[in-house]
C-alpha cells in the first residue's frame, strides 16, 4: 500500500487514530481522531499522547505505554482524554504492538458512540423478539378462533334454512358477522405468515384474464345479497407470471372490500396491458372516504377508530395491508383515488413479466401505505 492510500484508509476509518513514534508523539492523526478530542492536528503532534490523559488517569497511561515498548504487550483501556475546550472525553483506547522501526497505532473509540450502537443493537434484537412474540400470539390466536368459527358457520347456514324469513334475518346477520370475523382471523395469520417469511411461493406463468374472470364469478352471490352490480369489464390483460393463490387473494380482497363496505350501486373490475406490466382497476360508485382514512390505507392497525365510526365503516384495514404486500411481491403498486359521495378507485399495477417474488423488509409490511392519487 502506497503512502497516499495508507492516509486514505486512515481518513476513512470511524474510529480515531494516532501513529505515534518511540517517544509518544504522534506522527499521524486522522480526522475522526481531532473530532473526537476537539484538537487540531498540530495540536495533538506537540506532545506524547499520553499527556492528553486527564491527569488522575495519566500514571497508568505512562505505564502501559512503558509495557509495550518494553515487551510488546498491547492493551485496550477505558480511560479519559482532555479535549481543545477543556472538558474530557470518555474512549475506549486501543494500543497494537509495531514491528521494530514502525511507529505505535493507537485507536480512541469515543464510548458515547459505542453506548449509542449498544443501545441500538439492545433496541433493535428487544424489537425482534417483541415481533416474533407477536407472530406467535397471532398465530396461535388465529389457529384456536379458525376451528370453532368455522362449525359455527357451518351450524348457523344449516339452521337458516329451518327458519321462516324473519328467523331468517336474525340468521344472516350472525352468518355476515361470523364471516367478518373469520375474514380477520383469516388475514392475522396471512398477514403474520408474511411478517415472518414463511410464505412458500410458487411463481407460474397465468392466464390474469380467467384470474379475473374467477374472482367476479366468486362474488356474484355476494353481490346479489347486498344488491350490487358486479361488472367484469372486457378484459385484455393477457398473462403474468405470479403465484396464483397470492393474485387470487389480492383480488378477492379488493372486490370483496368493494362490494361489501363501499355501498355501491355498481363495481367494475377492469384490467389493461402496457407493456411489461398490467393495470387493474376495481371502481365502485359508493360513498367514498374522507382524505384522513384514505392516508392509513395499507397500514395494518393504523385505521382511526373514531374516523371508522362517523364513516360507518367496518372492518380492520388488515385486507388492504395484504392486498398492498402481495402487489409489492409481484413487483407492484397499489393506489387509491376516493372523494366522499363519489366512489373510490383501486388500481394495482403489477409486473407480469418477473421472474421471482420481489424481497421485502418485513417493517414495510404494517407501516408503509397505500399511495393516495
Amino acid at each position: 500500500m502506497s503512502d497516499t492510500e495508507h492516509q486514505c484508509w486512515c481518513d476513512d476509518l470511524p474510529v480515531g487514530l494516532m501513529e505515534v513514534d518511540a517517544s509518544g508523539i504522534a506522527q499521524r492523526v486522522n480526522p475522526r481522531c481531532c473530532v473526537t478530542l476537539l484538537r487540531s492536528e498540530h495540536d495533538l503532534q506537540m506532545q506524547p499522547w499520553y499527556d492528553f490523559v486527564v491527569p488522575e488517569q495519566r500514571g497508568g497511561a505512562q505505564e502501559r505505554w512503558n509495557r509495550l515498548r518494553s515487551s510488546g504487550i498491547g492493551f485496550h483501556w477505558r480511560c479519559g482524554f482532555l479535549t481543545g475546550k477543556g472538558d474530557s472525553v470518555s474512549v475506549l483506547l486501543q494500543a497494537a504492538p509495531a514491528c521494530v522501526g514502525s511507529p505505535v497505532v493507537l485507536t480512541l473509540s469515543d464510548l458515547r458512540e459505542v453506548e449509542q450502537d449498544l443501545e441500538h443493537e439492545r433496541a433493535a434484537t428487544h424489537l425482534a423478539e417483541a415481533r416474533m412474540a407477536l407472530d406467535q400470539v397471532l398465530t396461535v390466536l388465529g389457529h384456536e378462533m379458525r376451528t370453532p368459527l368455522a362449525g359455527i358457520r357451518a351450524m348457523v347456514e344449516a339452521g337458516r334454512m329451518l327458519l321462516g324469513a324473519d328467523g331468517r334475518e336474525v340468521i344472516d346477520q350472525i352468518l355476515a358477522d361470523t364471516v367478518r370475523m373469520s375474514e380477520v382471523v383469516d388475514n392475522l395469520l396471512e398477514l403474520s405468515r408474511l411478517q415472518s417469511g414463511e410464505v412458500q411461493w410458487a411463481w407460474q406463468e397465468l392466464d390474469l384474464d380467467e384470474l379475473l374472470s374467477e374472482c367476479c364469478l366468486r362474488h356474484e352471490a355476494l353481490a346479489a345479497r347486498t344488491q350490487t352490480a358486479l361488472q367484469c369489464d372486457k378484459l385484455a390483460a393477457g398473462t403474468i407470471r405470479g403465484d396464483r393463490a397470492a393474485l387470487c387473494q389480492l383480488f378477492d380482497n379488493l372486490v370483496a372490500n368493494a362490494i361489501s363496505h363501499a355501498e355501491a350501486s355498481y363495481v367494475k373490475v377492469h384490467a389493461r396491458r402496457d407493456g411489461a406490466r398490467v393495470l387493474i382497476d376495481v371502481r365502485d360508485n359508493g360513498r367514498g372516504m374522507v382524505p384522513e382514512v384514505v392516508q392509513s390505507l395499507g397500514q395494518a392497525f393504523a385505521l382511526n377508530a373514531g374516523l371508522l365510526n362517523e364513516q360507518q365503516i367496518a372492518g380492520t384495514g388488515l385486507g388492504l395491508v395484504l392486498v398492498k404486500e402481495m402487489a409489492a411481491v409481484h413487483g407492484g403498486h397499489v393506489a387509491v383515488r376516493s372523494k366522499l359521495g363519489f366512489g373510490t378507485t383501486f388500481q394495482i399495477v403489477l409486473d407480469a413479466t418477473r421472474d421471482g417474488p420481489s424481497p421485502r423488509d418485513r417493517s414495510a409490511v404494517v407501516h408503509e401505505g397505500i399511495e393516495s392519487v
